[in-house]
């Protein structure tokens, strides 16, 4: 009698099989939408790296300008809102992040109370789909040389 038993307990049975079946499968699901999400993420994350990086040259190409900035609003390509504010001699060949971001770019003057010195406030939203949670916004703040020139007292 301890032989007959002894034979049936050493297989698997057919529910254990596929309750083992059934949970590598779920794992398996669970693995690919982690694995899924954590490309799409990173995806998110380089264009808004490009983007960061793309702002930060129009900026200094802005801060640099020798003229002041008027107010002003441009649309285009970050390749062409660039090439406003550089002169020829410093246009280079532009990456393929500044041909693919959008950018979107404001001038304008700020009040800031009753300060002696007024501001301009750009605001420069680089763009990369058409969601806007796809997009990337930078608010820079320069200061209204112009204004400055007219408050500044002739020397005779």
């Amino acid at each position: 009698m301890d032989g007959k038993k002894r034979s049936r307990d050493l297989g698997f049975t057919l529910i254990e099989i596929t309750i083992a079946v059934f949970i590598l499968a779920v794992s398996l699901v669970t693995l690919i939408g982690l694995q899924s999400s954590i490309l799409q993420r990173s995806i998110s994350d380089r264009n808004e790296i490009e983007a960061m990086l793309v702002a930060r040259r129009i900026l200094a190409a802005i801060e640099s300008n020798e003229e002041p900035v008027p107010p002003q609003e441009l649309a285009g390509s970050a390749a062409e809102v660039l090439r406003n504010f550089v002169t020829g001699s410093e246009e280079e060949e532009y990456s393929a992040a500044f041909q693919s971001l959008q950018a979107e770019l404001k001038v304008e003057d700020w009040e800031f109370g009753e300060s002696v010195t007024s501001l301009r406030r750009v605001k420069l939203r680089l763009s990369w789909s058409e969601n806007p949670a796809d997009s990337f916004n930078v608010f820079y703040f320069i200061p209204n040389e112009e204004e400055d020139l007219e408050s500044v007292e002739p020397v005779t």
